[in-house]
């Protein structure tokens, strides 16, 4: 072979195959360009092997060869990098804020439904105590036996959506809701009974607790899809349609409360359900368009559905067993009066909601970490090399660092503008709010927003924890956490008085920011391994 004819095929294949890693892999690229055994005997060579390994070669000791190779591998890199390149602040920013404002809205919509018509989707002012704890207990009940569906929902309809498998997606989606809603079924009965034989609550509030439990499951399940598609607009529209059907039934129908809270729940759930599915149907559909060949659109066995899904699910239960374990505790904690075994506490409730809201704009910071860390993760993987392991680290840990600043400073920003604004402005503006606050609010309020602080920062953590598929990581540091929460809570709710569980929420939250911060530092300071097992 000519040394023209051999620079020549070196070229071919390195523009296309950039540096060889052997001769195998040269003669499979000159197979693609379409040299045969032919074409290698007119060249004399026997086949097209020969001839790969004579580019091979030619590759690796040739000057000219070996500039032109790396001219082409200073190429491909580069290309590679700008496919994975993370969208410039200036247009990521706009975006996340809008992202920030639809997270947050639905909450400031059931808060101002509530000021504005004392009712909102599932809460009503006039309430009295039996009936606030029947539902209260309904409420918590729903969250616990659906926190593991949605969790699932989210890991596993997202994976197979980033795959580009929208069908999947639906699949999984439904098969997960209608399991969750059988459960939802079997717990109500369970409940029902449960209530029966022990009678924690008013007796004639039994059938109450559970319509709430049923109703609000359904709509939890349902909102699952809209936020797995990370889509909170719609999300915005389901809790405001929900508001508005209750608002039409009870004040121009004239409905009970109870029946227009029933009807507007579901028609919230239902609107969901319909949207999350129209939009993965339609994602499905522009992917078909654009796929050259169709892929599967099986899913696997529910057996390995279930094993696969079951680090999340468990998650998603204890995660929330953790929320909501102070309020059970000062339901039942110690009091100078109540009716029933579980009795609502509303100054308890109010200080911890008030909390919630301080944090609002914190939670916008945890959306956009999760958002950034997807396309950052690609791109530095990408940038930096094996030998610059710990330039790839380096780049991690300092939006880890950025993150957590920025999270730390809108969480102080929010906890201080919240407290201010309900008693400098709301309090002596609204004498709805006049007569919700009191010294135990007050006391809940910032004990609640220092241990929320630590709540989200351990979530920060686990988007972290989650995006590396490390489950366990996350599951150790939220059951430890749940464990401290609970017997704190207990001992002092019993002791001193029901407000004190939030004591145990504030000792739960410290353990789990702990521990959950204990394994992002040892998954960043061995980035490479975690990063590399994980895809």
């Amino acid at each position: 072979m000519s040394s023209n004819i051999l620079d020549r095929l070196t070229d071919e294949v390195t523009d296309i195959a950039g540096r060889l890693e052997s001769p195998a892999e040269a003669s499979a690229v000159l197979e693609s360009l379409g040299y045969t055994d032919e074409s290698a005997r007119e060249m004399g060579y026997p086949d097209i092997f020969v001839v790969g390994v004579e580019v091979y070669e030619h590759q690796s000791e040739d000057e000219a060869a070996r500039r032109h190779r790396m001219a082409i591998e200073a190429e491909l890199r580069q290309r590679d990098l700008d496919a994975v390149r993370p969208t410039s602040l200036a247009v990521f920013l706009p975006r996340f804020l809008l992202k920030g404002f639809t997270f947050a809205a639905p909450m400031i919509v059931m808060l101002v439904s509530v000021l504005v018509l004392l009712y909102s989707l599932w809460a009503y002012f006039y309430f009295d105590v039996p009936r606030g704890s029947a539902i209260a207990v309904g409420t918590v009940g729903s969250y616990l036996v659906t926190a593991g569906f949605m969790q699932s929902i989210g890991r596993r309809g997202l994976m197979y959506l980033r795959q580009d498998m929208a069908l999947l997606s639906l699949k999984i989606s439904l098969v997960l809701v209608v399991a969750g809603l059988i459960t939802v079924a079997i717990s109500a009965v369970l409940l029902y009974g449960f209530l029966l034989v022990f009678p924690v609550l008013a007796p004639s509030e039994t059938g109450i607790a559970v319509l709430y439990f049923v109703s609000m499951s359904c709509l939890w399940l349902g909102l699952a899809i809209v936020y797995m598609l990370q889509q909170e607009i719609w999300f915005l529209f389901a809790i405001s349609l929900g508001i508005a059907v209750v608002w039409y039934l009870r004040e121009v129908l004239g409905s009970s409360i109870v029946v227009a809270h029933q009807i507007g729940i579901l028609t919230a759930a239902v609107f969901s359900m319909i949207i999350g599915t129209i939009l993965l149907a339609i994602t499905d559909r522009r992917s078909q368009r654009d796929r050259k060949s169709p892929l599967a659109g099986t899913l696997p066995r529910f057996s390995v559905i279930a094993l696969s899904t079951a680090p999340y699910f468990a998650y998603g239960f204890i995660y929330f067993s953790f929320l909501f374990a102070d309020r059970i505790l000062a339901w039942t904690g110690k009091t100078a009066y109540r009716q029933s075994f579980v009795w609502f506490q509303s100054d308890y409730e109010i200080g911890l909601n008030w909390a919630l809201v301080a944090l609002i704009v914190a939670f916008g910071v945890l959306e956009f970490t999760t958002y950034r860390l997807g396309e950052l993760v690609a791109f530095h993987s990408q940038q930096h090399s094996l030998l610059r392991v710990e330039r790839f680290t380096s780049a991690l840990l300092g939006m880890y660092r950025r993150s957590v600043l920025a999270y730390l400073g809108a969480a102080v920003i929010g906890i201080i503008g919240a407290y201010v604004l309900v008693r400098a402005f709301l309090e002596p503006n609204e004498p709805l709010v006049d007569t919700l606050i009191d010294n135990t609010a007050v006391l809940v309020y910032w004990v609640a927003a220092i241990s929320y602080l630590f709540v989200v920062w351990a979530l920060l953590n686990n988007v972290f924890l989650f995006s590396f598929s490390r489950p366990g990581f996350a599951l150790r540091g939220v059951i430890v956490g749940l464990v401290v929460n609970v017997v704190v809570g207990f001992i002092l709710s019993r002791v001193i008085e029901y407000w004190a569980a939030v004591f145990g929420l504030l000792a739960g939250s410290i353990v789990l920011w702990a521990i959950s911060t204990y394994y992002v530092v040892k998954m960043l300071r061995k980035m490479d391994y975690y990063a590399y097992s994980a895809f």
